[in-house]
């Protein structure tokens, strides 16, 4: 078994959030606690502020990636920003201080369980 992270922080949203000035010494923090469970980061080239657009695109890649390697790989997915509600969902904040149609965590979780909510209603 082979253990995956991605870890995005996001500290800063255009002015249209309150700043999350811990984000960043937080992932860092947790980057190295998983290190040390055997945890290997995603390897990528995430600015260190994403915008709302590129936070999804990161998210969704990793999760592709991982569905086309072994069954049992693990990823973790960790995301430290503001949330909005969606209708069904709730969508991760970008450094923008938008959300985008790939920030929806029901998105997230359609992609890495290839069901969504009309199929699985206790998720």
């Amino acid at each position: 078994m082979r253990r995956h992270v991605l870890s995005i922080a996001v500290s800063t949203f255009n002015g249209r959030y309150e700043q999350l000035t811990f984000a960043r010494g937080r992932r860092v923090e947790l980057l190295q606690a998983l290190a040390g469970q055997g945890y290997q980061p995603v390897a990528d080239s995430q600015p260190e502020e994403p915008v709302s657009e590129q936070l999804g695109t990161q998210v969704t890649r990793a999760i592709g990636a991982l569905a086309s390697s072994r069954r049992d790989d693990v990823l973790i997915v960790h995301v430290l920003s503001h949330g909005k509600q969606d209708v069904h969902s709730v969508r991760a904040v970008g450094s923008d201080g938008i959300t985008h149609a790939t920030t929806a965590v029901d998105h997230w979780l359609s992609a890495a369980t290839d069901t969504d909510a009309w199929e699985d209603p206790h998720r």
